[in-house]
């Protein structure tokens, strides 16, 4: 696991299969996670689920569990990442649903 991670970090030893596809910000607020498996999800969401379960005391300044605060501090970003994006997106509609997973 932890060899496909650094080889998706640095691209080095990635198979051409294996590497992501385009990303695409301005895809992101039609996707609609509630019908995508947890096993399915993007590895940035994943990544985030197992940050969260061991933060102990600790809370994540940014992204922020409240997607409205995320926004008002996105703005001050010279570029928007990908990731920021979609973990947002993803906070937003989990909250809408109730479905929050920490």
């Amino acid at each position: 696991e932890d060899a496909k991670r650094q080889a998706r970090l640095t691209g080095i030893g990635v198979k051409p299969e294996d590497k992501p596809t385009k990303r695409e910000i301005r895809s992101i607020p039609q996707m609609d996670f509630s019908k995508i498996p947890l096993a399915d999800l993007p590895v940035e969401l994943k990544e985030m689920l197992a940050e969260e379960s061991r933060c102990n005391m600790f809370q994540r300044v940014f992204p922020a569990q409240d997607a409205v605060r995320n926004e008002h501090y996105m703005q001050f970003f010279e570029t928007q990442r990908y990731s920021n994006v979609l973990i947002n997106e993803w906070l937003k509609q989990n909250a809408a649903t109730g479905m929050l997973l920490t």
